[in-house]
């Protein structure tokens, strides 16, 4: 299955799709981009040995497909081409080169026949009406066989999504909630919360400052689930601040967290304890 992307970055989801619903028939995907000439991709696919080749084809690339496609008919006539994509549409002027140079055109939702497809393309069964799940017939003007999937079931699955849509959703992750990844906890010393406490306060007494409260945290997550809710007699791991800032894989870990609890203080509408957290990673 070929995929000829568009400049930017990003892959091919739908060939993807279509290789999870091939069941066991081997296939591979060959992604590439609109700056592949018709002539390199030719010789990238045919060092494959392939069998049958599937173009995914949309507005971004149809040129392309089509230039590919009538070189392969020069030079590898017996490889068995199928088209399908948003831009395989039988009748359309602007598009009918792509039904010159294929034997199969797929039209419609191709997930559930592409099995059936393929199958017949390794075999080179003809062209004719099989199974009932799709209508595959030959036009009189166009040299390839055209298989009109029908749409999706969707009434096999509504109700199970229904049913899923009506249940609560899981509560969120709770983002204060740190492991001590990264943090060490050599030198550390336990602190039991007292009256009036709060976790800048106590950083600021261990660490001269308050905004690097989040080590506190990172270290006592297993009994902190909010820092703005201390609790007397809360027993709180203090690691060294020193000695995590002297070790690279610690500080990078800090530094993450002090990015995501400023992002928690504007959230909470203290931007100037943000701003204190992002300014320590920039140090």
């Amino acid at each position: 299955m070929v995929a000829i992307n568009a400049g930017y970055a990003h892959s091919a989801f739908a060939l993807r799709c279509l290789l999870a619903n091939l069941g066991t028939q081997e296939a591979r995907l060959i992604e590439t981009d609109g700056d592949t000439s018709p002539v390199e991709l030719c010789e990238r696919l045919l060092k494959e040995r392939p069998t049958v080749i599937g173009f995914s084809v949309y507005i971004w690339n149809y040129d392309a497909v089509v230039r590919t496609m009538r070189l392969l008919r020069r030079i590898a006539p017996d490889v068995r081409l199928v088209v399908g994509g948003p831009n395989v549409v039988p009748g359309d002027e602007v598009a009918h080169e792509i039904f010159e140079y294929a034997d199969t055109a797929v039209v419609g939702e191709a997930e559930g026949v592409a099995r059936d497809v393929f199958a017949d393309s390794f075999r080179h069964a003809p062209l004719v009406t099989r199974h009932s799940k799709y209508e595959r017939r030959k036009t009189k003007d166009e040299r390839c066989g055209i298989v009109h999937a029908p749409p999706p079931a969707l009434e096999e699955f509504t109700e199970n999504m229904l049913e899923e849509l009506n249940q609560p959703p899981p509560p969120p992750p709770d983002p204060f909630i740190r492991h001590t990844r990264g943090a060490i906890l050599d030198d550390s010393i336990e602190y039991i919360v007292q009256p009036g406490d709060t976790l800048s306060g106590i950083a600021r007494r261990f660490y001269q400052d308050g905004s690097y409260y989040p080590l506190i945290l990172m270290a006592s997550s297993d009994v902190i689930s909010d820092p703005d809710r201390l609790e007397v007699g809360m027993r709180l791991t203090i690691p060294s601040l020193g000695t995590n800032l002297e070790d690279s894989k610690a500080k990078d870990s800090l530094w993450s967290v002090l990015l995501d609890m400023a992002i928690l203080e504007e959230q909470r509408g203290r931007p100037g304890t943000a701003t204190r957290l992002r300014n320590h990673t920039r140090e």
